[in-house]
């Protein structure tokens, strides 16, 4: 049985109950300990005095598997290169700089604590939902993330990063800062990353208005600039970014590990910090999701390059079209027929298909409507 209350003072007393004649046996049945523990106790008393009854540190004088001491500090190299990144990503990494000597993720995990690096988990995260699609380049996600600010005197310049992401291989296709959100900002960077990589079959985005969702209803120039280079363009559910988790994920990241209380100061400082991050991210950061894999490892380009321009929307001969006014609007049976603006100059094709007419884009259906509600000069 373990010492009762006032472990010290219980100690003394019987060593000092054994020093006036009491037997063993009976202290230990009176104290609730074994007798070995008695003589313990005696034979620390006679040799170091009162000093002896105190307790001693129960760490092993030698630990023949304890970690070297130049592979902790190489722990703790890494981490402090990396300060963002955790036990499993740091142990990727030392994985690929060394071939033997390497401590498992919980041993680095407690030199990081040890050193404190990082705090400890009071609970285990929960286990992440992932969807994903079976190839690179099926699908892409896009997105701004919120507002960087360029610090000059006297007025503070506003940029948008751009971010283009693999959904497959999390491969960090694109990562720029442009100057506003607008169309002719965008384009221009998105076409540089179709040049590199080649087109993808769908880009996944938010309903930012105006943008990537007209506020009218139809297609915008985004998309109709998408479905021309035969590129499905999707949208995530309103107010529901999980849709985009991972170029969300992405953002989280980046602003931990980039821009969070930092200031640039001109536009290509910011640019090339955003850069620096993209090449980091593609090729020396484990991901977690990818078996901690480097993206640059999963993914591979297009196969369908970009062309040098961007092509007509091609009709098959005796095709019944209709010309897209500068409003978005087609007119059909005396009724306007909103199509949406980003189509205006182009044609559209009309698809019979009764009760309904099909109005198509190339491939891509942009409405449907009954022939009955196209009557009585009705804007639709």
């Amino acid at each position: 049985m373990p010492w009762k209350e006032s472990v010290m003072q219980q100690r003394f007393d019987v060593i000092s109950e054994l020093l006036a004649g009491a037997q063993v046996t009976a202290l230990a049945r009176k104290y609730g300990v074994s007798r070995k523990t008695i003589y313990k106790w005696r034979d620390r008393h006679a040799a170091e005095g009162l000093a002896g009854l105190a307790n001693r540190s129960r760490r092993p004088q030698r630990c023949p598997n304890q970690t070297a001491q130049a592979t902790a500090e190489q722990v703790v190299a890494l981490r402090k290169q990396y300060p963002h990144w955790g036990s499993r990503k740091l142990h990727v990494l030392l994985q690929n700089q060394r071939e033997d000597g390497i401590p498992c993720e919980r041993t680095m995990h407690r030199i990081l604590v040890r050193e404190g690096l990082v705090e400890p988990r009071t609970e285990p995260p929960p286990e992440p939902q992932r969807f994903e699609r079976e190839q690179p380049n099926e699908l892409w996600q896009l997105d701004f993330k919120s507002p960087l600010y360029l610090y000059t005197k006297p007025l503070q310049t506003r940029l948008a990063p751009l971010t283009v992401l693999d959904d497959r291989s999390r491969f960090l296709l694109g990562l720029t800062a442009l100057p506003n959100q607008q169309l002719a900002s965008l384009w221009p960077a998105l076409w540089d990353v179709f040049g590199c990589y080649g087109l993808p079959e769908a880009i996944l985005t938010d309903n930012a208005n105006g943008l990537f969702r007209s506020h009218r209803g139809g297609v915008t120039s985004f998309t109709m600039r998408l479905w021309r280079l035969n590129i499905r363009h999707l949208h995530g559910r309103p107010h529901h970014p999980q849709t985009q988790g991972k170029v969300e994920r992405l953002h989280r990241t980046l602003d931990v590990e980039t821009l969070k209380g930092r200031r640039y100061e001109t536009l290509e400082a910011a640019r090339q910090a955003l850069e620096h991050f993209r090449q980091q991210y593609n090729h020396e950061r484990p991901h977690e999701a990818l078996g901690f894999k480097l993206p640059r490892d999963c993914y591979e380009p297009s196969l369908r390059p970009r062309p040098d321009e961007l092509p007509q929307m091609q009709y098959a001969p005796g095709a019944k079209l209709r010309h897209v006014g500068r409003s978005g609007t087609i007119s059909l049976r005396n009724c306007r027929v909103r199509v949406g603006e980003g189509l205006a100059g182009q044609q559209v094709q009309l698809l019979d298909q009764d009760p309904e007419l099909v109005i198509c884009y190339g491939q891509f259906e942009v409405r449907r409507l009954l022939w009955q509600d196209l009557s009585g000069g009705k804007w639709l």
